[in-house]
């Protein structure tokens, strides 16, 4: 939902309300880096999951950069960075104001789109294995979110899924120190039911990473995993 926004039209306004140093408000408008800024600025001033900010010339004029109206540079800032150019050359200010919204929120929706489409890595931030496969991942420029399941939990559906396709067996890490410091009674009586309840309420017990992307599914990190991300093209 919608948390709040703000239409600045100077320098001034740009250190007050978006919280901007006096070089970065001094940086020129109507490109796609300012906008971009100004969106990272708008999310981190709010505490949003998504920012969206546009720079440009609505007219009937040019801008102070010589843009000519029409123009207009768009960014998304969050879990997925995304920018854009937008021109159609006319010079009626309010049809401007109404196609320059229309391209902002088409982005918007593209960018959340690719974002849930994105290959999603399921671990903890301080995790060796995590850390390697994320680095792997950068090194091949490779986009991907990551679920901190320490943090966010794990919701019930993507467990299931998960005790499924891999049995608890291969899911739990027994030689983790989350699974020793479990009463030995519980570790005795694990069974495809109780498992799925022990790793809501204890999901460090999970082998890390776990990675998704569509209906493929794959505990831990090795040579194995990586041909099959080359093989589907990412």
């Amino acid at each position: 939902y919608l948390m709040g926004g703000c239409v600045i039209y100077t320098r001034k306004a740009r250190r007050s309300l978006l919280g901007l140093s006096r070089k970065e408000a001094a940086q020129r408008g109507a490109t796609e880096d300012y906008a971009l800024l100004a969106a990272e600025a708008i999310r981190e001033e709010l505490g949003t999951t998504w920012g969206l900010a546009e720079s440009g010339t609505t007219g009937p004029a040019n801008n102070a950069y010589g843009d000519a109206p029409g123009f207009a540079c768009f960014a998304i800032s969050g879990p997925l960075n995304r920018v854009m150019t937008f021109e159609n050359e006319e010079d009626d200010r309010e049809a401007n104001m109404w196609a320059f919204a229309e391209a902002a929120l088409e982005l918007l929706e593209e960018t959340v789109k690719e974002f849930s489409g994105l290959l999603t890595i399921y671990g903890i931030p301080n995790c060796d294995s995590c850390r390697k496969a994320m680095k792997w991942l950068d090194t091949h420029e490779i986009e991907y979110k990551f679920h901190n399941f320490r943090k966010d939990g794990l919701p019930a559906t993507t467990l299931n899924h998960w005790i499924n396709d891999f049995g608890w067996e291969n899911l739990v890490n027994r030689r983790s120190t989350s699974w020793k410091q479990l009463p030995e009674a519980m570790r005795t009586n694990v069974n495809p039911v109780s498992a799925s309840s022990l790793i809501m309420a204890n999901p460090t017990l999970v082998k890390r990473p776990v990675l998704e992307y569509g209906e493929y599914r794959w505990v831990g990190f090795g040579e194995e995993e990586k041909q099959v991300l080359r093989d589907l093209g990412l």
